[in-house]
């Protein structure tokens, strides 16, 4: 479990990379510090996203990902079977209809 400390160093940190990679994208945006090539300007608005994003990773849970991902696999298996089920259900429906059919046909017939 980390430590209070710890905590507040994380959060230092963090805040520090993400005003450093800001003004690295200023001093990008308005030539403040001339580089050739826009996959600097690319790399940069990248590397600033993915700081940005890290807070939100973090509070990811992936386990219950794992779990919603099982649940909705298995909800699927029960949705198939549900429909197979159905399917043989309309099937007899249909031979049935199909059998009573024949019977009036056949009296007609006659």
């Amino acid at each position: 479990m980390p430590t209070k400390r710890s905590n507040r160093l994380a959060l230092a940190l963090y805040f520090l990379l993400v005003i450093f990679l800001a003004a690295m994208v200023g001093l990008y945006v308005f030539s403040i510090m001339p580089i050739k090539g826009d996959k600097f300007a690319v790399f940069l608005i990248s590397l600033l996203f993915a700081a940005l994003i890290l807070p939100v990773v973090s509070s990811i849970k992936f386990f219950d990902l794992i779990e919603l991902h099982k649940d909705i696999r298995i909800m699927r298996l029960e949705t198939e079977k549900q429909l197979k089920e159905i399917k043989a259900a309309q099937m007899q429906v249909l031979n049935a209809y199909g059998k009573q059919k024949a019977m009036l046909e056949k009296e007609l017939k006659r």
